[in-house]
């Protein structure tokens, strides 16, 4: 059954919004820490004239849901919730961090991947992700917090660590787990792997309400913080 999917992914400082069609994926990816809010929303009317479609033409609205920037994963959710509610249609939330290993076996072929956000505060966002027979990235354990020191991979086959966490912590993260490959340019999750993910799911049926468009914080205490310390 093919679809027309609309994603979005800001949790982290990039911003980027895709589209995918039955014959055609359509994506805009920008650095732009802190300018989410301000560059959205032109985004999406941007990626709707060139994938030539418009709002109502779209059969499901994918997010980013996190884990990742408190500000970032909440501002996904909430536009995504607004554009789906405006036209009535279904929303899939996908994991930040099986996008960002998804990245890694689109660009490289990895197919055992470390996902690793960096959460501030001395911590890491981590998912542990593998390949499946038709090129997805599959999770082998939920989504966690954990401190780059405390960081092992418990997995014997060749293995691939990705994203911001890998940036800030690379060097800790590899003396813990010297058999990890460290691949330094893949660092944010993008939406269009927000969309190829989200078409399976479309597939299979596992759409939420625009109500239940949730972000996944993780660490509970930054979504309890004041909205004048989001991160």
């Amino acid at each position: 059954m093919s679809a027309i999917i609309l994603g979005i992914e800001t949790a982290t400082d990039a911003c980027s919004v895709a589209i995918i069609t039955p014959t055609q994926t359509c994506n805009l990816f920008v650095i732009e820490p802190q300018a989410h809010a301000k560059l959205l929303l032109g985004m999406v009317d941007q990626i709707c004239t060139q994938a030539g479609v418009t709002l109502k033409d779209i059969d499901a609205f994918a997010f980013g849901s996190g884990p990742g920037s408190f500000t970032g994963v909440r501002i996904a959710a909430s536009v995504v919730q607004g554009l789906a509610f405006g036209v009535s249609k279904p929303v899939i939330a996908v994991s930040s961090l099986q996008a960002l290993a998804q990245q890694e076996f689109n660009v490289h072929g990895s197919e055992l991947v470390a996902a690793l956000l960096d959460a501030r505060m001395q911590e890491i966002y981590y998912g542990s992700y593998k390949a499946n027979a038709n090129g997805l990235m599959m999770p082998l354990s939920e989504d966690m917090l954990k401190k780059p020191e405390e960081f092992t991979i418990d997995i014997a086959a060749p293995c691939v660590a990705v994203g911001t966490g890998v940036a800030a912590y690379g060097e800790i993260i590899k003396h813990r787990n010297p058999n990890l490959v460290i691949d330094a340019s893949i660092l944010h999750p993008r939406a269009q792997e927000i969309v190829q993910l989200a078409e399976e799911e479309f597939k299979r049926g596992v759409v939420l309400q625009p109500s239940e468009a949730i972000p996944t914080y993780i660490r509970d205490d930054v979504a309890k913080k004041s909205k004048k310390n989001p991160d």
